[in-house]
């Protein structure tokens, strides 16, 4: 177990164990290899760079170094071999979980089943993993791999009755905007004000403001969307806000806020490099003693 978390883990009690590779793995596979950057050419995104892009802009912009990139080319084509996919040998041997006891991905899962209150109190469910071939991020970041057995994007998330949009197909529309770019989102930033309006988001919501539920209630979209930036950017906001809500819980309770910055995000599934199993990931950075 690692230790960044410090001494306020016993805040909570969904505060799951850290898991973390060797840096040249276990074996001739290197099971568990994990990349270390070892300099500051590993840093090719700023901070400031890295939370622009994860609330407002095109997740495929985060990139790894290329020497990272290149391990993990190396790395994956015997890992592949010996276990038939990269998803086979997450589970199996970074996760430490059965395959068939996993739900279906998002698209076919049940709605009442997804990362929620319940799922994120359940230990059993949940895996906090280093990510064995991080971004290329600034060093005194990390960048962790929350696993989840249950579906993050659900249709379920704005079905709740606590949903702050109006019943109707606009709630279609907003959940077409989280499926199309993935859930984003920030904590401890007391700096400065980030709109989280994703990459496609803003354009896509467009339509739900046309529908006679959202037109009828233009309170639905405030207080959790105020971009500053037009009707649709709030609302885009709100629906990503209101996506995000469980993730940011659980993120507050294991990377508290007055120590800890983070951004973080749940790839839409065309950026997924493991579709089958849930998971988000966290960029962290302790927050310097001054702040």
């Amino acid at each position: 177990m690692v230790t960044e978390i410090g001494h306020k883990r016993r805040r909570s009690s969904i505060i799951p164990e850290i898991l973390n590779g060797e840096p040249n793995g276990v074996g001739n596979l290197r099971i568990g290899a994990r990349f270390t950057p070892k300099s500051k050419e590993h840093q090719l995104m700023s901070w400031d760079y890295l939370q622009k892009v994860v609330t407002a802009d095109d997740l495929d912009k985060l990139i790894r170094h290329p020497d990272c990139e290149n391990e993990y080319i190396d790395w994956a084509k015997g890992i592949k071999a010996h276990y038939g996919g990269l998803e086979n040998y997450i589970v199996k041997e970074r996760l430490g979980w059965d395959k068939g006891d996993l739900p279906l991905v998002e698209s076919n899962a049940s709605p009442t089943q997804f990362f929620n209150d319940i799922i994120m109190n359940d230990l059993s469910n949940i895996k906090v993993v280093f990510n064995d071939w991080p971004y290329a991020i600034p060093l005194d970041c990390k960048h962790y791999v929350v696993w989840c057995k249950y579906p993050i994007i659900s249709p379920a998330l704005f079905a709740s009755p606590d949903t702050p949009f109006p019943p109707g197909r606009s709630r279609d529309v907003l959940m077409k905007a989280i499926i199309a770019d993935g859930i984003r989102g920030e904590t401890g930033n007391v700096d400065k004000r980030l709109p989280i309006i994703g990459d496609k988001s803003s354009e896509i919501v467009k339509e739900a403001l046309e529908f006679p539920e959202m037109a009828s209630n233009p309170a639905s979209t405030s207080p959790l969307g105020e971009t500053g930036l037009g009707p649709a950017s709030d609302l885009a906001e709100a629906a990503h806000l209101w996506a995000g809500r469980f993730v940011k819980k659980f993120i507050g309770h294991f990377w508290d806020p007055r120590e800890y910055e983070t951004a973080f995000f749940c790839n839409p599934a065309h950026l997924r490099t493991v579709p089958g199993i849930s998971h988000f990931h966290v960029i962290s950075r302790k927050k310097q003693a001054e702040e």
